[in-house]
């Protein structure tokens, strides 16, 4: 079989990178952008699908809307900065090896 231009033998062993469907611009408006409130958040694979299903993703999502907004009110910006490299981590967990930031402290009264 032909996939995507890449022949692929009969018997062929694949590993499949879930991961990449979250980025799949045909699925989701913007990929790649943090969107707090995007539409049918629970439709991408971070916590698998069907009966193997993480338990934990519920109180996951939560944990991660009070961490952004407790960021959100604590920054009046974040932004990148310089040395970023965004290289990625082996493995099955996602993630970057650093992550450099701006923060400008909101004004406390």
């Amino acid at each position: 079989v032909v996939f995507q231009g890449v022949h692929v033998p009969a018997g062929s062993m694949l590993h499949l990178r879930w991961a990449a469907a979250n980025i799949d611009a045909d699925e989701f408006e913007d990929p790649l952008d943090l969107k707090l409130d995007r539409k049918a958040a629970t439709r991408h694979l971070a916590f698998s699908q069907g009966p193997r299903s993480c338990p934990g993703s519920n109180i996951s999502r939560l944990e991660q809307m009070i961490a952004w907004e407790k960021l959100c009110d604590a920054f009046a910006d974040l932004s990148y900065a310089p040395g970023n490299d965004f290289r990625h981590q082996g493995g099955i967990m996602l993630g970057i090896f650093r992550l450099l930031l701006n923060l400008t402290p909101t004004e406390t009264l």
